[in-house]
This record gives structure tokens, sequence and C-alpha cells, in this order.
């Protein structure tokens, strides 16, 4: 809408009456600062005094003192109309009113059922045009929009399907614009109230539908089984609630581009009967926190299929093609199912079997022994695995967080997989040590390790590792060429590191209390962390004699070190020191040492707050 000059930067056509004179108008200067406004946010709009107009028989009476109001700008969840008209020295605007999000059903309505041209009221009875007033009307004004056909396209694309019936209501040009196909080849009705006979016109009208939605929609069932054969095109259908039998299922054959199939929580088959998915062209196959007896899958082509939360005690696979498979949290399956359905995969390469609490090695084995390609696992929250003699080769992604049976010597078959790229080990309670050689590891997480005492880990790719909340954690040694960061925050046992990290640059080791004088040739020249900027070790309580000799480290944090009596530098790059709390230090020296005004390379920062007393 435009109610001056400076809102013409803020649409792409001015809605006007053909010949009508410009409107007098008053604009605020927040309006002129802000010629452009985002698409999603309010515009502020002054508009001249205006009359009582009918719109369809819903009256809207105006006050005739000028107003000042804002208009949501090409909100596309909710689309709030209101259209400035001009007319010879009196402006007129319509509020066109906006149907309750869950009434899209006589919205619906509104458009013709039988082909025609006409727009239908509720009852589906002929009414006028906004543009063809009749005696139902009769206080309306012919009007005719400057907005070109494709511009129009253009706006109406940002809109969905709601939003889409209510903009259909105004006029000829808008209705025709909003029903053109573009814009309902994606169906999408998640939580809305719709009859079967518009749902089947819907279809039927716009039979080149690709993805449709009904989640949440009552009997949405019966509304597929009725508009099943105008969906010829259709590939990505969602379902949810209710229940689907197999009637469903058998009517799916009708649509042979699907490809993609999501159902949630939904009963699925009818009563003892198993709910069987067939269907030759199906990829993707979604069933979330469903309920069943039995499932039965035969889908020649299917690549994803994924049984999260399902409630269901046999699962039977005939999916050759299969890549994924994810039983997440199915409580109900067996071991034995568990086994079976993935040994039925022989191309599966990527398997979520976490919080499957049945699950036991001799499954992992026979799953090694008949998918050779697995390269991501997913075993979490399954205490009965220790993964001993388990043997994936392929394997890239670890999952095994929770595992109550995994120990050290489950280290010996992880060793195994030697293109291993990512493990996480954490809230293994009997795990006590880790020492692995993996020239592929870039990822790690050790953490709620509460026998974890050591860790001894070589990766030349290792770029980041996590180890938190290990109390019993004495000793670390890491050997890597690309870590850049390393964080043993409170890591109250820590008192032996080993580091082999040329590219290291961080090392924050707070809290450590454990930790011995040693620590200091570790971070010197030679030590094994050429290129170390960056040293934190506030907390340290056990440094009582800090002496660092390095060419590279810019930063020092000495923060609370209270049993520290001496310190010695001898970092020519040093910039920044930190000694606060440091209350017992009584010798300190720094060489070379240049304090200046003006930041340079050798400027020194120095806190010394609470220290030297």
């Amino acid at each position: 809408s435009l109610a001056c000059r400076h809102h013409r930067r803020l649409c792409a056509a001015q809605i006007r009456p053909a010949g009508a004179a410009p409107l007098e108008h008053t604009c605020t200067d927040a309006t002129r600062r802000s010629p452009r406004p985002p698409r999603r946010g309010l515009v502020p709009v002054s508009c001249a005094p205006a009359l009582p107009v009918s719109v369809r028989g819903w009256a809207r009476s105006i006050r005739p003192n000028p107003v000042e109001f804002t208009v949501p700008w090409c909100q596309i969840e909710k689309a709030h109309c209101i259209l400035v008209f001009y007319f010879a020295e009196k402006a007129h605007f319509i509020l066109l009113s906006c149907l309750p999000e869950h009434e899209l059903e006589f919205g619906l309505s509104l458009f013709p059922n039988d082909g025609s041209e006409s727009l239908r009221d509720a009852n589906n009875e002929i009414v006028d045009d906004a543009e063809n007033p009749g005696e139902r009307n009769s206080e309306g004004v012919g009007i005719r929009m400057d907005l070109s056909d494709d511009l129009l396209h253009l706006i109406f694309s940002f809109l969905g399907q709601k939003d889409l019936c209510r903009a259909g209501v105004t006029c000829k040009q808008w209705r025709s614009a909003s029903v053109h196909d573009d814009f309902w080849k994606c169906l999408k009705f998640e939580n809305t109230r719709i009859s079967l006979q518009n749902f089947v016109n819907i279809c039927r009208r716009y039979p080149s539908v690709t993805e449709l939605n009904l989640n949440g929609v009552i009997n949405a069932e019966m509304l597929v089984l009725e508009a099943i054969v105008f969906l010829r095109h259709l590939k990505t259908l969602t379902m949810g609630k209710g229940q689907l039998g197999g009637p469903f299922f058998q009517a799916l054959s009708e649509c042979p581009l699907l490809t993609a199939l999501t159902v949630n929580d939904a009963s699925l088959g009818s009563g003892i009967q198993e709910a069987t998915i067939k269907h030759g062209g199906l990829r993707e196959l979604h069933i979330f926190k469903c309920r069943a007896l039995r499932i039965s899958v035969r889908c020649s082509q299917l690549q994803i299929l994924s049984l999260r939360r399902t409630g269901m005690a046999h699962v039977s696979l005939n999916c050759p093609q299969l890549l994924e498979l994810d039983f997440q949290s199915c409580h109900k399956l067996s071991d034995n199912a568990i086994r079976q359905a993935a040994t039925a995969c022989p191309l599966l390469a990527k398997l979520d079997m976490s919080s499957c609490s049945c699950v036991t090695d001799e499954t992992l084995r026979d799953i090694g022994n008949s998918c050779p390609s697995l390269s991501a696992l997913d075993a979490s929250n399954c205490p009965n695995i220790s993964f001993e003699s388990v043997k994936l080769p392929m394997l890239v992604d670890l999952r095994l967080l929770s595992c109550e049976g995994i120990t050290s010597a489950s280290m010996v078959a992880i060793a195994y997989s030697r293109l291993l790229e990512a493990l996480q080990l954490d809230n293994c309670s009997l795990l006590t040590s880790v020492s692995l050689d993996l020239p592929h590891l870039k990822n790690m997480s050790l953490v709620h390790l509460r026998k974890f005492a050591e860790l001894n880990l070589r990766s030349p790719v290792l770029s980041y590792i996590k180890v938190s909340r290990c109390s019993v954690l004495h000793r670390v040694s890491i050997t890597s060429t690309t870590l850049q960061k390393l964080v043993l925050q409170k890591q109250e046992s820590l008192s032996s590191l080993s580091l082999q990290c040329h590219n290291l640059i961080d090392v924050d080791l707070s809290d450590c209390e454990s930790l011995t004088n040693a620590i200091c040739e570790v971070f010197s020249d030679g030590g094994g962390c050429p290129k170390l900027r960056s040293l934190i070790l506030d907390n340290c309580e056990s440094l009582s004699i800090v002496e660092l000799n390095s060419s590279s480290l810019v930063c020092l944090s000495l923060a609370g070190c209270r049993s520290m009596t001496c310190l010695r530098l001898s970092c020519p790059n040093l910039q920044h020191v930190n000694l606060d709390g440091c209350d017992h230090l009584k010798n300190a020296a720094f060489c070379p040492i240049l304090l200046a005004v003006n930041p340079t390379n050798f400027l020194v920062t120095l806190n010394v707050k609470d220290a030297c007393p």
C-alpha cells in the first residue's frame, strides 16, 4: 500500500485507479529515512479521511479523522492486506478480514468447485466480485488495480496456501493469480481443517502437485484414498496422527513418482495385521513415534529408512539398496530382530541403534560380517555392548556414549577401524584408559569418565579433543600435527602431560591442581609446542617455581597460583602476563623486557594485583 511518494520505494507498483488524483497525506520523518523496510517488518502509513465501505457483506466503519496505522510488510505466516484506493479528493481503504488460522476450509470454499470462474461463499452460493459489485454489495465501487500480472505473481510467491486463499477473495485479478499452478505444487495443510470435497477438488484442479503435508489433519487417510487418483505426480507425502491401515499403504502404488514418505505419531496396520509398505520407487521412509505390532518394508529402491521411537515387536526388511537405517529408541525390538533386519541390507553404510538396550556384541559381529561398507555406527546407551572382537574396518564415525560395557580392552577392537575420524566415549563408567594410534582421527570426546586415568593418543590429523570431568585422570600424552587448541580444565589429578603438537597455539590448564614444575619443560622451546602463543595455568596450586623459555609465547596467565614463589621468564615476544593472586611470589625475572606507552611488538602488560606482598 502507498500513502505518499516516499512509499513508492516500498512497493513495486502503486494501487490506484486510472486518472485518479493523488491523495494529500502526511509522512513521518522516520518513514522518509527508511525508504526500504525489511521484508518482515512494520511500515508506518498515514492516511487521509476515509468513508465507511462494505466488502462482501463485511462492513468496516472508518473514523473520519486522519489515522496512522502500521501495515505488516510481506508477512508470510499471516497476511493482513490493507489496500488504499484513491477517488477524487476522497480516500477509501478496505481492510480485508483475515480468516482464522484453523478455518482454511472456508477460504478454500470461496474457490469454485466445478471449474467455473465464479467465487462462492461458505454455502457454495455465487457471490459478486469486488470489480463487479451487484445487489449484495451496493456500496462497493468499481476498482482497477495497476499491478501487472508478473509483479503480482512475484508477490504471491512469498505466500502459503492459507494466505493465497485470503488474497484470492479480493478481486478477479488476485484470484486468477492466487490459483496459478506454480503456487499449488506444494500443499501444506498441517494441522488444518479441510473438508473431503474441498481437498478432492484441489487435487483435481492441480494434478501437478509434487508435495503434500497432511500431518495433524483429521481423517487424513480418507482424504488421500479419495484423491489418490489425482496425485500421479506426487513425490513427497507427510502424514501424522490417526490410523493408517492397509488400504492406505496399498493406495501408494497409485503414485509412481513417490520418493519420500513420512509418518508421525500414527497407528499403523489394522489390529493384529502387520503394516506392509511396498513401493517400487520409494527412496526415503521416515516413521517417527508410531505404533504397530509388526512392520514389513518391501521397497526395492529404498535408501533411507528411519523407525525412530516406533513401538513394534518385529520388523521385516526387503530393501537391497538400503544405505541408512535408524532404530533409535525402538525399545520393543529384540536383539534377534535388529540383527535380522540389519544383516538383510548388504549395502548398509549408516546404522543407528542407540537406546536399544537388548543389542549385544554378537549382533555387532554379524552386522560387521554382513555389512562390509558400514561407515557410521551409533550404539549409545546399549549396556550389553563391550565392542570386543568386533571388526568394522570401514568405520568412520563411532558413538558409544553411556555404554557400561566399554572398557580398556575395547580399545583393541576400536583400533582395528583404521579409517576412524570421529570417536565419542562419554559416560562410559568402566573405561580406565585409552591408548589409540589412528592416522585419520580428527575429533574425540571423553566426558564424565569416573575411572578414566590415562590417555595416550597418536593422530597426525587430530583437530579437536574434549576431555572434561575425568576426576582421576593423571597422565595425558597427545601427538598431533594439526591440533591448535587444547583445553584440560579442572583435571584435579592431572600430574603428567606430554605433547608433541607442532601447530598447537592455545593451551588452557586452569584448575589442574596436581600439575608440577615439570610442566614448564613441555611449553618451553624444544618441549613439543614450538608455535604456542597462549598458556593459561590459573589456579594450579602445586606450581612453586615457573621457568619458561619460549620464543613464541605471547600471553601467559598464572592467576591464583598461590604456591608460586619464583618466576623466571625468557620469552622475547611476551606481551601479556597475569599474576593476580600470586601472593607468595618473592622473585620475578623477565628477560628481555621493554615497557612502553605506545603498543609495540615487545609491549608487556603485567597484572600483579594481590601479588608480591
